[in-house]
Parts: structure tokens; sequence; C-alpha cells
């Protein structure tokens, strides 16, 4: 059989609680529905907690849910642990290598399946090279449009009080 579990003595002295809720049915069968009749009734009529004593009165096994670590005192709650990385691999760069080999591997497939892919029969058309236009320079916001660059619609059409390129000028 197990052991109890210790649980704190109550002191002697230690008065429980009023309990509420009985003493708000007794004023609702009382037919006291306001607020200081209530607070009169309850000052008359006290209602206390009850207090169980865990020690005379233990709670029947049957009622009690039954819990893995009952059974098995080493039985523990919650998410497994990670197990930790070894050191000797993270000093050693071992991971680092690891990734290498791996990347090199991917690329070796990568060439070997470009090579497949463009393994093919020369044809006349093949040998005629298309003319290559050059790529058009991507312009900034302000290369492409300055003067109305931060500019609101319902302001454009208002004149600039302060000439940027004449610091001089107000």
């Amino acid at each position: 059989m197990r052991p109890r579990p210790k649980t704190k003595q109550k002191s002697k002295n230690a008065v429980p609680s009023l309990d509420y809720v009985s003493m708000n049915k007794l004023t609702l069968h009382a037919g006291i529905v306001d607020p200081k009749g209530q607070y009169e009734h309850r000052k008359l009529h006290p209602i206390r907690m009850k207090v169980i004593d865990h020690a005379t009165h233990p709670t029947p096994h049957s009622a009690r849910r039954h819990l893995p670590s009952d059974t098995d005192p080493t039985f523990t709650y919650g998410k497994p642990t990670r197990p930790s990385s070894p050191v000797s691999k993270l000093m050693s760069d071992h991971y680092q290598r690891e990734y290498d080999e791996a990347m090199k591997m991917r690329e070796e497939e990568h060439a070997r399946a470009l090579a497949a892919m463009t393994h093919r029969p020369r044809t006349r058309k093949d040998q005629m090279v298309p003319l290559q236009h050059p790529k058009p320079k991507h312009l900034t916001i302000y290369e492409r449009d300055a003067k109305d660059l931060f500019k609101m619609p319902r302001f454009r059409d208002v004149p600039a009080r302060v000439d940027h390129q004449n610091p001089l000028c107000t």
C-alpha cells in the first residue's frame, strides 16, 4: 500500500470562511431580494463552509483517478527532452563537412540532369544565333520621375516656394 501524501494540518482555531452560495439561497427562500435585506439576513444567519479533515475522512480509492506516476515512481510528465548534440562533432566541423558533401552531391546531380536534358543531335536551326538585345537599365524612382517624387496628386499643380538648385533663392 502506498503511503498517504502529507497534508498540512489545519489550525484548531481556524474559522472556515462563509458559504455565500448557501446564504444567498436561504435569502431567496425567505423572499428577500433587496441588497440591504440580504446583508441583514446574512448577518443573522451565517453559514460556514464545511471543512473536511483528510486524515479522518480519506478519499475513497475508487473516486480517485489512477495516474501513471502512482505505479511507476520514475514516470515523468511532459515533452521529452531532445538528445544533446555531440560536442566532439561540433568542435571538429563534422556537420560543416557533411553539409559540403551534400551540396557537392546535389550540384553533381544537377549538372548530370542538365547534361541529359541538353544532349540531343544538333540541327541547322541550332547553329543560328539569335540577336541579343541589351537589357534595359533598371531606373530608380528618382531617376524615372524626379519632379513628382513624394507629391500627392492634389499638390502636383502647386508651384514650389523654394528652389532646391539655388539655396539663396527664397
